[in-house]
């Protein structure tokens, strides 16, 4: 499976995980599969490991990701995190943070995932 999430109860984190190229449809299938879950709360930090994968996506569909995510109104102060140690991926991650700007959540890129452990507090 090219993206599969898993929660993390006792750390409120969840964690997606991406093994090939996804497209816009996939992210948003996959948000609404983590929400629909029994164990999800609005209030869980979020990762995006991407260092197997990458993201097929234009700058008008990053707009429509940051509209989706606004809409969902998810809970505010949560982290989410992206990884990755692909040049491209982080150049869009980084327009991706500024389109961003007004969700309520904390953005940050890493290259790698011990960096980003630290900074979820795990």
């Amino acid at each position: 499976m090219a993206l599969q999430f898993k929660i993390d109860k006792k750390h409120l984190l969840i964690m997606v995980t991406v093994k090939d190229t996804i497209e816009l449809p996939d992210l948003l299938k996959v948000i609404d599969d983590y929400e629909l879950d029994e164990d999800y709360s609005k209030v869980m930090d979020i990762i995006y490991d991407f260092r197997e994968g990458a993201i097929d996506i234009s700058s008008d569909g990053m707009l429509k990701l940051v509209e989706y995510l606004k809409e969902k109104k998810k809970g505010n102060n949560y982290k989410l995190a992206l990884v990755s140690q692909n040049d491209g991926f982080i150049g869009q991650s980084r327009m991706f943070d500024v389109y961003a700007d007004d969700l309520s959540s904390s953005i940050r890129i890493f290259r790698d995932m011990p960096a980003c452990l630290q900074w979820i507090n795990l």
